[in-house]
């Protein structure tokens, strides 16, 4: 990851092969997701990684303060599409995305005692059935990856 507007995604098999390639640009997912299906939309790739970034298509819609002491923040997009953010103070605990009012893909986070990241990150697609699961194992700091690592399909 490169903060604050780039990250990349790479998914391999045990045997090493690739399965999936995919590079988060400012609001703009490149790259191929192979036979995994569709890739998340921006708004939930960024969530994954505890990132709240609602993109600039993005309406706030509303938010509330729930009982159980979360909060809830919407957006609204073109195509009937909604965002759901579900905070614990200033964490993501989810984040949802709705279509016609109902949730159709969501990422649930657990976090851990290091932030900023979360330690796992599941991914669901309800409709399709497929789930994904990201795990932290450890963070390290790098210099800057060369221009054309943002462009997976090459």
């Amino acid at each position: 990851m490169e903060a604050p507007h780039y990250a990349r995604l790479d998914l391999f098999t045990g045997g090493g092969e690739s399965v999936l390639s995919a590079a988060l640009v400012d609001g703009e997912v490149r790259g191929s997701s192979g036979e995994l299906g569709g890739l998340p939309p921006p708004a939930l790739f960024w969530g994954a990684l505890g990132v709240f970034r609602p993109g600039r298509s993005g309406n706030l819609q509303g938010a509330q303060n729930r009982r159980d002491g979360t909060t809830e923040v919407t957006f609204r997009y073109p195509g009937d599409t909604q965002v759901r953010y579900r905070l614990q103070g200033r964490q993501i605990e989810a984040v949802e995305l709705l279509r016609g009012g109902r949730v159709v893909e969501e990422v649930t986070l657990e976090r851990g005692e290091q932030p900023p990241f979360p330690v796992e990150a599941r991914y669901r697609h309800l409709g399709e059935r497929r789930e994904l699961r990201i795990t932290l194992e450890e963070t390290e700091n790098v210099e800057s990856f060369p221009p054309d690592i943002w462009e997976p399909s090459r």
